[in-house]
């Protein structure tokens, strides 16, 4: 029997330091970004998804429900964590 997969590893001590830089050199509390991302949306599908020839989903907007979350995890980039969040706003509904 295969041992069970490893769940996700902290950030390292030094990868938390300079996210946490990051986070603390950039404006991220100016929301204009966001606002211009909204700016002339009009919808969206209910459920965004891409299904193959057989109809297996191949792919689903359902699966970057994790960018929900305001705040970066301290393993990933907070800049990187809001240019994703900033694509999610267009895509997903309101």
């Amino acid at each position: 029997m295969a041992a069970p997969a490893p769940g996700p590893k902290d950030a390292s001590p030094i990868t938390a330091a300079l996210n946490r830089a990051v986070l603390d050199a950039l404006p991220f509390a100016d929301t204009q970004d966001f606002d211009d991302a909204r700016r002339g949306f009009l919808a969206t599908l209910p459920e965004v998804e891409i299904r193959n020839d057989q109809g297996r989903v191949v792919w689903t907007l359902r699966d970057y429900a994790f960018l929900a979350d305001e705040q970066a995890p301290p393993t990933v980039n907070p800049s990187l964590w809001r240019l994703a969040r900033l694509n999610l706003t267009t895509a997903s509904s309101r």
